[in-house]
């Protein structure tokens, strides 16, 4: 972050507290009054911090949960649809965090570069993420989000535990794996996770003929393969609108 005078980091120190005290009125009068040089950074926030609560309960706070839970396919719904239904930036932020935990960084990188684009609220956290991806990946950009991360972390007074969570990397970088759709592998000896993935990547690539077809083939006398199956049906519309 470019380098402020004492008198502007007093100023937005003023606006982050009304913000984080939900008092966003007056966060945005003092805001339109001051002459800081990061307006865009608390406009955004100010914008996330405006979800609706009904949006919130349904989508945030229960895809939120979902993710704790390790129920990743039934977060990503929730986050997803709530992407749609509000175009609020937060939403971009848990789908990279849910496909980055999933195992899939190519994924998790693009989500991630959405949220730095519009959001603000977990810009610090995201940079993190887009350190640990790219760095897995073996980008040059890794080292460039390390130290935005530090630099927010400072501006915002933050003391974010870095080195337990570079250890969990290791555990992490382990589960990273290509999409099934890109493997050399028949289709028949997927397992059911991986033809699930497989099925979701068809209808993200609008090839729901296709998709429909193979999912209609799917039998199995496990009830937790079979609610896996009914989350990707239940899952369907969303995928092939984020398709178009």
């Amino acid at each position: 972050m470019e380098h402020i005078s004492y008198q502007e980091l007093v100023m937005s120190r003023k606006v982050l507290s009304l913000i984080k005290l939900n008092r966003l009125k007056e966060a945005t009068k003092l805001l339109e009054e001051s002459s800081i040089h990061n307006k865009k950074y608390f406009s955004n926030m100010i914008k996330e911090k405006k979800l609706r609560k009904d949006v919130k309960e349904r989508f945030l706070d229960t895809g939120r949960y979902a993710l704790e839970l390790h129920e990743y396919e039934e977060a990503f719904y929730y986050f997803l649809a709530g992407k749609y239904v509000s175009s609020n930036p937060i939403f971009d932020y848990y789908l990279g965090k849910t496909t980055y935990k999933k195992g899939y960084p190519r994924g998790a990188l693009n989500y991630f570069n959405e949220y730095r684009k519009r959001g603000s609220i977990k810009l610090n956290k995201c940079y993190f993420y887009l350190y640990l991806v790219t760095k897995f990946l073996r980008y040059p950009t890794c080292e460039y989000y390390y130290q935005w991360m530090h630099d927010i972390n400072d501006f915002l007074q933050i003391e974010f535990i870095v080195k337990s969570k570079e250890e969990k990397v290791v555990e992490e970088d382990i589960i990273f794996k290509e999409d099934p759709v890109l493997s050399e592998k028949p289709y028949e000896e997927y397992s059911l996770e991986e033809k699930l993935v497989y099925i979701k990547n068809l209808l993200l690539s609008k090839r729901e003929k296709e998709a429909t077809k193979l999912l209609n083939k799917l039998q199995t006398t496990s009830k937790q393969e079979r609610k896996k199956i009914n989350q990707l049906i239940n899952n369907k519309k969303l995928y092939l609108n984020k398709a178009k």
